[in-house]
């Protein structure tokens, strides 16, 4: 008959096997966790590259668009200038 050690009757050989049993399922319990936080992590950084790439080409855009605004800004407050300082001069009423 196999030595008790104490644990209600439990022999020392079934302590060990179902402390093994444990440390096995959480070990596959753990495998599995990790295997879906890899797959996530893959996914993130996909996304992540996919959202830079989106906003390196908007900013791209946006700078474009502010100087194509600068630009035509520039060409309003010449067309301004000119218009004020080449008034004729107004009749007195």
């Amino acid at each position: 008959m196999a030595k008790e050690n104490g644990n209600n009757g439990e022999s020392r050989l079934d302590h060990i096997e179902r402390v093994l049993a444990q440390l096995t399922d959480d070990h596959i319990k753990f495998d599995d966790e990790h295997r879906r936080l890899l797959t996530a992590q893959v996914l993130l950084t996909d996304t992540v590259q996919k959202l830079a790439v989106t906003v390196d080409r908007h900013a791209a855009e946006a700078a474009d668009s502010r100087k194509d605004l600068d630009d035509r800004m520039g060409t309003l407050v010449r067309m301004m200038d000119d218009l004020i300082r080449n008034r004729p001069p107004q009749p007195p009423a």
